[in-house]
């Protein structure tokens, strides 16, 4: 165990009134079991369970801030825009104070020519200078010719947290008091160019099994495609923020959600993959969230601004609280009751009091 102390889819396509016209999809995409669905799947040599540990200060107030979609090399403006986002990073930093950055995905843009290990590495280096711990989780597009390799470098890098290798890419990170009781768990899992499909849901159900009855801590789930429950809150009405483009779970087990409570005491789920979806519902006691889309190379920055979302868990009660956060220090997060599938401008800085109020009644104080 690792201890610390400290092109899914091309570019949407608008209207000249700024609706949104099409999503147009390679057609792997429509159908990604049709393809070799191996992303992050082969197993390295690596040996032991996969869970690391990162000691926390402050069980009731532990900050994750979530970095999904960067999409290093992912666009024919490089290298501006992954600059762009080398800018914001440090930034977005800066304002969260995070003890643990939460990258679910797409950290690099396809393996073009056999570059995807260069691609990776460069990616690996911009998280190695945040100067705080974090993990990762696979996204369809971190492509490589030799993922049993991967896992090692990415297990091997300064502040990593992955413990994935023997797994295929599904592991759990402890976070620890300082007596070294576990108070809160980021179960990670693999879902490759298909989604939370078989293999996963066998890694989930092992994990039950081996728990067995032993009393579960909270927990909250990382992921790079959405559960198929994504869909299910919007439809039913009880979500709020923005959703701009389809749902794409594409191979997932509608089940998965039912073996990923089993196997942890779930109390939220972050994902990313779609860029310009950002809501969030509460799922069975469970709430499904969103991640902002980070990376300038990613799709959608014209219609939502690039950013993260913070999370922040309070061991002592089971609760947590995420807000949006953009690089130049706004905040924000949907009214309550409210969700628009329009393409429109978003005050984005309109609604800082009420988390301010949020975070007031989780955790006692209107500490950032």
């Amino acid at each position: 165990m690792k201890h610390f102390q400290f092109s899914r889819r091309q570019f949407m396509q608008w209207s000249a009134a700024g609706a949104v016209a099409s999503v147009a999809r390679p057609a792997a995409a429509l159908n990604p079991a049709s393809s070799e669905n191996v992303v992050g799947r082969a197993k390295s040599a690596a040996t032991g369970p996969a869970v690391s540990r990162l000691q926390i200060s402050n069980p009731a107030r532990i900050k994750a801030l979530q970095l999904t979609d960067i999409h290093y090399f992912g666009s024919t403006q490089v290298p501006a825009l992954d600059r762009k986002t080398n800018e914001d990073l440090p930034r977005l930093l800066d304002v969260a104070q995070p003890d643990l950055v939460m990258l679910t995905g797409d950290l690099w843009h396809e393996n073009p020519d056999g570059n995807g290990r260069e691609y990776m590495e460069y990616g690996v280096a911009q998280l190695e200078k945040l100067g705080v711990p974090w993990l990762f989780v696979w996204g369809n597009h971190d492509k490589l010719d030799d993922y049993a390799s991967g896992h090692d470098y990415l297990a091997a890098a300064k502040g990593s947290l992955y413990a994935g290798g023997a797994t295929g890419g599904n592991y759990v990170v402890e976070l620890a008091d300082a007596a070294g009781a576990v108070r809160w768990e980021l179960p990670c899992l693999n879902s490759s160019e298909v989604g939370v499909d078989a293999p996963v849901l066998d890694w989930l159900n092992g994990l039950a099994a081996e728990r067995g009855e032993a009393k579960r801590v909270p927990a909250l789930g990382v992921v790079h495609i959405p559960l198929t429950q994504y869909q299910d809150i919007w439809d039913e009405g009880i979500s709020e923020g923005i959703k701009l483009e389809s749902v794409a779970s594409w191979e997932t087990e509608p089940t998965a959600f039912e073996a990923w409570k089993q196997a942890c005491g779930l109390r939220g789920v972050v994902c990313g993959h779609d860029h310009i979806n950002n809501y969030s519902g509460v799922y069975e006691d469970v709430e499904l969230v969103y991640g902002q889309a980070t990376g300038s190379a990613g799709y959608g920055g014209d219609t939502i601004p690039k950013g993260g979302r913070l999370y922040t868990f309070n061991a002592e009660s089971g609760s947590f609280a995420s807000e949006v956060l953009f690089p130049d220090g706004t905040r924000w997060n949907a009214p309550e009751g409210w969700s628009t599938e329009a393409v429109l401008d978003i005050p984005w800085d309109t609604h800082k009091k009420r988390m301010v109020e949020r975070r007031k009644r989780l955790f006692g104080d209107d500490a950032q």
